[in-house]
């Protein structure tokens, strides 16, 4: 059901017209191969609500998935978005192996989150817009860390181009006080981003998320 109408929303009520939209990239290849793998592993996290939400739809870090997978179509990549339920990276992990296994061309696996606090603490004003403010998190306790890290470092520098001052940067954990890991040990190329917080509204969301699309679009291209 989200997935259905996930267009119909977010067109109808946060002014989205993801097909109308100019693409950046003019050659549309036949048979796209599916190069982003978007899960949440911790599927229950959720943002504030709003008034424009007639379908009592819960506008949770799932919903927000789906929003990226549509303006990654917008640069012609293509992503699967998890839809079985989640609620740890234990789930989440078999389910990276299971796609890591039936899909051969994909390059980058999200682990979209969003993160608690304050609105004032995950929200950026910028050029008339309010933006969820993402965060990087990286785990230091596995092989995989430095390039995990490089990785995030890349595509966090393209969101502070894009719209300086939307990322609170990149945060380091390790299995003293934290997981440490975060399934980050399956490939190089997990990586788990935090947008926003339980306080930003869907629209916040959604303004942030059409620049990660963008990000995204720069790194499989440049930088994979």
């Amino acid at each position: 059901i989200k997935q259905k109408y996930v267009k119909y929303i977010t067109s109808l009520y946060l002014g989205v017209s993801f097909n109308n939209e100019k693409k950046e990239v003019p050659v549309i290849k036949e048979e796209m191969p599916i190069e982003v793998y978007i899960y949440n592993s911790h599927q229950y996290e959720k943002y504030a609500d709003t008034l424009n939400n007639p379908y009592n739809i819960n506008y949770d870090v799932l919903f927000a998935s789906y929003i990226l997978q549509e303006y990654l179509e917008n640069y012609n990549v293509s992503s699967i978005v998890e839809n079985n339920k989640l609620s740890s990276y234990v789930d989440s992990k078999k389910h990276l192996y299971e796609k890591i296994e039936n899909y051969k061309d994909l390059k980058l696996f999200i682990d979209l989150h969003r993160d608690a606090g304050t609105h004032d603490l995950t929200t950026h004003y910028y050029d008339n817009k309010n933006y969820a403010k993402t965060l990087f998190v990286v785990g230091f306790n596995h092989d995989n860390y430095e390039r995990n890290k490089s990785n995030m470092k890349i595509i966090n520098e393209y969101m502070e181009q894009e719209v300086p001052g939307i990322s609170r940067g990149i945060l380091e954990k390790s299995s003293f006080n934290a997981n440490g890991i975060y399934n980050q040990d399956v490939n190089e190329y997990v990586l788990l981003i935090e947008v926003g917080g339980e306080n930003n509204y869907i629209e916040e969301v959604n303004n942030t998320l059409k620049v990660l699309a963008k990000c995204i679009y720069k790194f499989l291209r440049e930088s994979v």
